[in-house]
């Protein structure tokens, strides 16, 4: 995909929308605001933009169980919400 959107010529009429998985399943099981930012910038690299529209987070753990992520939800918000602003700030998306 990378390779088709660097030239072509309606790649900024594009909306790009992406999943960003943090934690994943081996990550512990909590949320990591630089790695998060790392993997919206590997897409903004690899979609060639500087902007993407809609993103959903998801948050993963190991067991793949919803009372290991749930928990974790209220307790990630704020540093979540930063993140975005942080994001957001720069252009990066609009979340």
């Amino acid at each position: 995909m990378s390779r088709v959107l660097k030239n072509h010529p309606k790649r900024h009429d594009l909306h790009h929308i992406i999943k960003v998985p943090d934690p994943d399943f081996d990550d512990g099981g909590k949320f990591d605001a630089p790695k998060f930012r790392l993997r919206v910038e590997e897409a903004l690299r690899d979609l060639h933009t500087e902007h993407i529209d809609v993103l959903q987070h998801l948050q993963r753990a190991r067991p793949n169980d919803d009372d290991l992520r749930i928990p974790d939800i209220a307790a990630t918000n704020e540093a979540m919400l930063e993140c975005f602003a942080h994001m957001e700030a720069k252009g990066q998306g609009f979340f």
